[in-house]
């Protein structure tokens, strides 16, 4: 893994598209805004897919990211998600494992 441990996992299997999403938030439920999100989407240190994020707000002070991924190898992966809120930049990571096709594809 590279920096910080991923904070969760999310399971592939070889040949799905699905959205990724992370939840903003902070604990005192103040407002805030979320600027600038992008992912990154790694194996080892090579750079898979990287771009834009959605940023969905759903609340006062509750944001969503979200990262459409088609990982194209059976691999490990780590998708980094940074931002900003304010004058800071914040990361977060998660683990994408990836299995080959199942049973019911070709």
């Amino acid at each position: 893994m590279w920096g910080a441990s991923p904070t969760k996992t999310i399971p592939f299997i070889l040949g799905e598209r699905k959205n990724v999403f992370l939840e903003v938030a902070l604990p005192d439920g103040q407002d805030f805004a979320v600027t600038d999100a992008t992912y990154v989407l790694r194996s080892a240190q090579e750079v898979e897919d990287q771009g834009p994020c959605d940023v969905i707000r759903r609340d006062v002070g509750d944001y969503v990211l979200s990262a459409l991924l088609e990982p194209k190898r059976p691999t490990n992966y780590v998708l980094t998600y940074t931002y900003r809120i304010g004058e800071e930049i914040r990361k977060a990571h998660v683990y994408v494992p990836v299995c080959g096709k199942g049973a019911d594809t070709q």
